[in-house]
């Protein structure tokens, strides 16, 4: 026999907070599966049956289906369904992030001058041939082909804060390095900016470690 289709979530739900305060009866409870619920376990055959009590008004007879209906069933209804012997899902498995949210920001900030990052990636093609990685020597043309053609990330080697300081209005190419989307996260990660001989030095000494 099939399990009703008037069976819902919130048929379901409802059993689960039942079971929540009152517990599972002796042989009710699950051999093989468990359904998890909040980062509980509880047997899948139960719930159904349950379930069916909040719909008809009396629990379904355990003997009227199988678990592998059950799991199916359950499943369907956007339950997750594990074996006994499965670890439980991470904390934040099927959680959803509520994102999209309008924000409006009113700031004030320094701009860099995108045409220095073109012009010193021209200047380097036409020198090199290629735009590779000034700290770990990576291509994107070498890797991904067509697609990484002529495409490096421009880094500034002189910060804005840096320059306000000295007083400085304009950058040269000489003080842009062209570097892989790695390394140019490396170099910012740490409170401050590190330099290109620092990040090489630390790359070299983690490959030698490594052999």
């Amino acid at each position: 026999m099939s399990i009703p289709k008037e069976i819902g979530r919130s048929h379901l739900v409802r059993a689960i907070e039942e079971i929540d305060k009152s517990g599972v009866p002796p042989k009710r409870g699950s051999v093989n599966w468990d359904l998890i619920h909040n980062r509980k376990r509880y047997p899948p055959k139960y719930v159904v049956s349950l379930a069916h009590k909040y719909v008809s008004g009396e629990e379904w007879h355990p003997e009227s289906f199988i678990t592998s209906d059950a799991r199916r069933f359950l499943k369907n209804k956007g339950f997750r369904v594990v074996r006994k012997t499965d670890e439980l899902p991470p904390e934040n498995f099927g959680k959803a992030y509520p994102e999209g949210k309008a924000a409006y920001k009113q700031h004030r900030q320094w701009e860099r001058n995108p045409k220095i990052s073109q012009d010193a990636k021209q200047a380097r093609l036409e020198q090199d041939g290629d735009l590779a990685c000034d700290v770990c020597g990576f291509s994107f043309a070498d890797i991904y082909g067509k697609l990484g053609q002529n495409f490096i990330e421009a880094h500034h080697t002189i910060p804005v804060a840096e320059m306000r300081k000295q007083g400085k209005t304009e950058t040269s190419i000489e003080e842009i390095a062209l570097v892989c989307s790695n390394c140019h996260r490396m170099l910012h990660k740490g409170k401050s900016l590190l330099s290109i001989e620092a990040l090489k030095k630390i790359l070299a000494r983690n490959k030698q470690n490594q052999f």
